[in-house]
């Protein structure tokens, strides 16, 4: 197909995800980030890697941000969010982790394909990315790609995308945030 052929497509995919969402599918999201003493995030696998970027940007905008399986990583409880990214929504111990952060107390909140999916019933907030994730089920963005591609493409966008908003409802520069970043690189 070549290069050119597979960004085209790769970049319509994506276009087509954001096309069937708006800022109502962000804002609940959003608001319970705003609201978190802390927030723990976690996702398997690459969709995982994506969700890092996020946990350090809300790190640069001043949040009390942690991944999960991190050694350093706090206890959770009420007034904290769990924040999970599950494409297809049943990976078993991702399920199992934001069991245990509810049963502490604190806010689920989930980014999936599937929001009637186990992470879905569990979740007290859930932001839907309706891009196709590896065995992921309902009324998805098609995709030429493979094994969840698109929806861990799509993940890392929208997670830029909040990081923006959220950049904007805190009322910060970039030099606040640039204050917060690693300094001995």
């Amino acid at each position: 197909m070549g290069l050119r052929a597979r960004a085209d497509q790769e970049l319509e995919e994506l276009k087509n995800v954001f096309e069937k969402m708006n800022d109502a599918d962000i804002m609940p999201l959003m608001d319970a980030v705003l609201s978190a003493k802390k927030i723990v995030c976690y996702g398997a696998g690459r969709e995982g890697l994506g969700l890092k970027f996020f946990v350090m940007r809300l790190m640069h905008l001043g949040l009390d941000a942690h991944w999960a399986m991190e050694d350093t990583a706090p206890g959770i409880g009420p007034g904290d969010v769990f924040f999970v990214s599950c494409g297809p929504g049943f990976y078993s111990h991702v399920v199992y982790l934001a069991e245990k952060a509810k049963e502490a107390g604190a806010t689920v909140v989930t980014v999936t394909a599937d929001p009637h999916s186990d992470i879905g019933k569990i979740s007290d907030v859930i932001c839907r990315l309706p891009a196709m994730a590896w065995r992921a089920k309902g009324d998805l963005v098609q995709s030429g790609q493979i094994m969840g591609n698109l929806y861990e493409q799509a993940a890392v966008l929208l997670f830029d995308i909040i990081s923006q908003e959220l950049k904007e409802r805190l009322k910060l520069s970039d030099a606040e945030m640039e204050k917060r970043h690693r300094n001995y690189e």
